[in-house]
């Protein structure tokens, strides 16, 4: 009655669809592999009913013997040198832009108002510029016409040809190869005038009363980013060497998620910039194979660091607790602008789940670190010091939830993520042998 409402065809196809599902789910579980991706089916015989299943599964990796790994820690401090750099872009940004004395051609470090206009075979090649103000030496235009820009006096104009190398992959496509005829001319040039190293710069600084203050803060931000960038240095160099003994082949499915990963981030980034993917490939001049073929190696070197740290947390034993789990979303809140609705977003599985792998990393590379410098931590002198207090853990509350340790010695939420972000892909990988096992 059913073949005749339905049709034998239909009725064949859906049997074939549910014992195709049942066997494949009863073959993943007897064969114990994970699939990253959709499986490819191909059915090879209709009767009896005969199919052939390819999947990408998550690969078995056989670790090479890290814990026989030795690494020295690396000295971190900040010299008075350090310091003065960092005061003098301080005076730098604070700098006015006075009229000279005397009026001159610009110079290095002049900044220069310019009308310019650019044509090609006669016709606008853009929308003239008016009132264009930039910095000569720094870069902001061409060198042949920032050449012209620095023979002219204030008020004079002058017209030439600039052609463009067509080979040249710094310079947009639009204009490779092209010679395109210029109007322009100087307006006005202005004088960098730095102020005082002085009590009264440190109070336009930020929260300063005394210059000592601001050198203070200086030195202790400078340890601080200087000591994370070398932990994650040291951390990135000894998953680099387990993985040379590592033998694991990577599912192509996983890379491809990364890049996609990789691609929306790039997206946000550039609609932040009132721009497109589409018109940053232009701007480049690489089609989106091109530019995804170039993301290829990083997106394997980080699915390759995850997968290493995935695997020694298994053969560590390494665990996090429910516990520590709701100690770090607290952390996580207290530390958001918009808490309740950050309150929210980790109520669900889903992002408690990214909490949960985030520790687990985290606590995995400090087993790793503990047991490759012998207990010593990666870094030593005064980041050493640093590192103790802002990687120390929390001390437990009652109700095992707030905020833990005090306001002055507390790490920021991510204190750890930083310090580990060079090894440790940005997003979540989904739970993922070989690729393309059968």
């Amino acid at each position: 009655m059913i073949e005749q409402r339905i049709g034998r065809e239909t009725l064949l196809v859906e049997a074939q669809r549910d014992i195709m599902e049942d066997l494949y789910r009863r073959a993943l579980e007897q064969e114990k592999v994970l699939p990253v991706a959709e499986p490819e089916i191909s059915i090879y015989q209709d009767e009896p009913f005969a199919f052939k299943v390819r999947v990408q599964v998550y690969p078995t990796i056989r670790l090479s013997d890290y814990r026989s790994l030795r690494m020295e820690p690396r000295a971190v401090s900040i010299s008075d040198a350090d310091v003065d750099a960092v005061l003098e872009d301080i005076r730098e940004r604070a700098a006015l832009w006075v009229e000279p004395e005397e009026k001159g051609p610009p110079v290095d470090g002049d900044q220069v108002t310019i009308d310019l206009a650019a044509f090609d075979a006669g016709e606008p090649f853009h929308e003239p510029l008016e009132d264009g103000t930039f910095v000569i030496g720094e870069g902001q235009l061409f060198v042949d016409i920032e050449e012209q820009v620095k023979r002219l006096q204030p008020g004079e104009s002058s017209e030439f040809d600039v052609t463009f190398d067509a080979q040249d992959e710094m310079i947009s496509p639009e204009i490779r190869g092209k010679t395109l005829h210029y109007k322009l001319t100087l307006k006005d040039v202005k004088k960098k005038e730095l102020p005082e190293l002085n009590d009264e710069l440190a109070k336009t600084a930020g929260e300063y009363e005394t210059l000592d203050e601001l050198k203070a803060a200086v030195r202790k931000e400078l340890l601080y980013s200087q000591t994370l960038e070398t932990r994650s240095q040291v951390v990135s160099e000894i998953i680099d060497k387990v993985s040379e003994g590592a033998t694991f082949e990577i599912a192509p499915a996983m890379v491809s998620r990364q890049i996609d990963e990789e691609l929306e981030r790039l997206k946000r980034r550039l609609q932040m910039q009132r721009t497109t993917l589409d018109e940053y490939l232009r701007f480049i001049g690489k089609t989106i194979e091109e530019y995804t073929e170039e993301l290829k190696p990083e997106a394997e070197r980080r699915v390759r660091n995850l997968l290493i740290i995935e695997a020694i947390g298994d053969a560590e034993g390494i665990q996090v607790t429910d516990e520590e789990i709701l100690a770090q979303i607290n952390n996580i809140i207290a530390h958001a602008k918009n808490p309740e609705e950050i309150k929210k977003i980790y109520s669900s599985g889903h992002y408690q789940g990214m909490v949960e792998e985030e520790l687990r990393q985290q606590k995995v590379i400090d087993r790793l670190l503990d047991i490759v410098t012998e207990g010593r931590g990666p870094v030593s002198g005064e980041g050493g010091e640093l590192l103790r207090t802002i990687m120390s853990p929390p001390e437990d509350t009652e109700e095992g939830g707030e905020e833990p340790g005090g306001e002055a010695e507390s790490a920021p939420a991510d204190t750890e993520a930083e310090a580990t972000a060079a090894v440790v892909a940005e997003t979540e990988l989904e739970p993922a042998e070989n690729a393309g096992k059968e």
